[in-house]
């Protein structure tokens, strides 16, 4: 939600088990893609620092938020199909958003990245993304069909992510009158 003043993010994290904590990254650190199996892992210096929150482990963050104002969350998409092994560097599954936050200060750059870095196949759990940054600008992004999904601009009329892909979401709201359906909230 951005107004004259301010950009807004909310968020919630509804997972069933386990608990988390709140990481202070700081820039100018050297790191490496922890990837078991590939080769070609990326190896990045933090340029922004970072607050992230994480579940499982230092540099392994569901979301957070750098210094630039750029925001990278995540949630559930079973659909998730990553990109096959290519000349690209190579990034574990939740490495991936604290590399955006290390490295990124838009929602370009991030998108751009895509150009340099892939997530590995490594780590089958299906994700998605949803990317804002101090301007207002917002995205989804997905990899389905081993290929980045973008929506942002007017692909992307109502900024939210959910646990279905971007295009079935906005599909579904299309049925409420409040984007244009019969149906009533």
């Amino acid at each position: 939600l951005k107004n004259d003043k301010q950009v807004i993010y909310g968020r919630n994290f509804d997972f069933d088990f386990g608990s988390g904590f709140v990481v202070n990254n700081p820039r100018k650190l050297m790191k490496y893609a922890l990837v078991e199996t590939e080769k070609n892992i990326m190896t990045w210096e933090s340029k922004y620092g970072s607050i992230t929150f994480n579940q499982f482990g230092k540099e392994f963050p569901y979301g957070g938020m750098n210094e630039k104002g750029l925001v990278v969350e995540v949630l559930t998409l079973t659909q998730t199909k990553y990109p096959e092994i290519d000349n690209r560097k190579v990034i574990s599954l939740l490495q991936w958003v604290q590399y955006q936050l290390d490295v990124s200060s838009t929602v370009d750059d991030v998108i751009a990245s895509n150009r340099v870095v892939r997530i590995s196949k490594e780590n089958p759990i299906g994700l998605h993304f949803f990317v804002c940054d101090s301007k207002g600008k917002a995205a989804t992004i997905e990899f389905l069909n081993g290929k980045m999904v973008c929506h942002k601009g007017k692909e992307l009329p109502v900024p939210l992510i959910t646990n279905n892909t971007y295009d079935e979401s906005i599909s579904y709201l299309k049925q409420f009158n409040i984007l244009g359906g019969d149906s009533i909230v």
